[in-house]
């Protein structure tokens, strides 16, 4: 392989890793819970209903000013993981009524 194959090689190898990877890190398992650090981490864990019974930890506290929040979670599909707050907190969130969900 020559040396500019190589190279775009790794790059899309390090480029889909970070996209399939998801979260800012873990396997979503009790010894390795996907970690919570960054506000697109919270976003995918409310738009991801097939992780919604995998273990999770908050890695830093997290302002959601302006995040348009939705529950994690529904009627259909409860969430059932295991959320630790890691002693971080989240601010600034604003949840609409639950009747506006169902």
């Amino acid at each position: 392989m020559c040396r500019k194959q190589f190279i775009t090689a790794i790059f899309l190898a390090f480029f889909f890793f970070g996209i399939c990877q998801g979260y800012s890190g873990g396997s979503g398992t009790e010894a390795d819970p996907y970690q919570i650090s960054i506000i697109s981490d919270w976003q995918q864990l409310m738009d991801s209903n097939d992780d919604w019974g995998k273990h999770f930890i908050l890695t830093a506290d997290l302002d959601l000013q302006g995040v348009a929040m939705v529950p994690v979670g529904n009627y259909e599909q409860h969430f059932t993981g295991v959320f630790d707050g890691n002693s971080h907190t989240f601010s600034k969130a604003v949840i609409p009524h639950f009747s506006q969900f169902h």
